[in-house]
């Protein structure tokens, strides 16, 4: 709709991608968000920034994971229980909440 020159409608949500095809290093979203099954029961809700990547299984009853893709682009050391890393999971915690939530 931003190409065409449109209004969208109000009900439509989202960011125009607009900026992102035009420089393929500019960004819309702070983060994005992803959501997988782990065997039959199990929900998993990451949510992604360029340094971080977040989880929790079945909201965290079943396992929380933080990484740091600045350092461990593998995703080799989980750093969610290190008290270091404390405010990491909390920011992170938000987001994926806010995420979830559609805010």
């Amino acid at each position: 709709m931003d190409y065409a020159g449109l209004a969208p409608p109000h009900k439509l949500s989202g960011s125009s991608l607009r900026p992102v095809l035009e420089d393929p290093n500019a960004s819309v979203k702070e983060a994005a968000y992803t959501q997988v099954t782990r065997g039959p029961k199990v929900m998993g809700r990451s949510v992604r920034t360029p340094r971080w990547r977040y989880t929790e299984w079945g909201e965290g009853k079943h396992g929380v994971e933080l990484y740091d893709h600045s350092k461990d682009s593998g995703e080799y050391y989980n750093l969610s229980a290190n008290p270091e890393y404390a405010h990491v999971v909390s920011k992170m915690k938000q987001l994926l909440q806010g995420g979830l939530l559609g805010e």
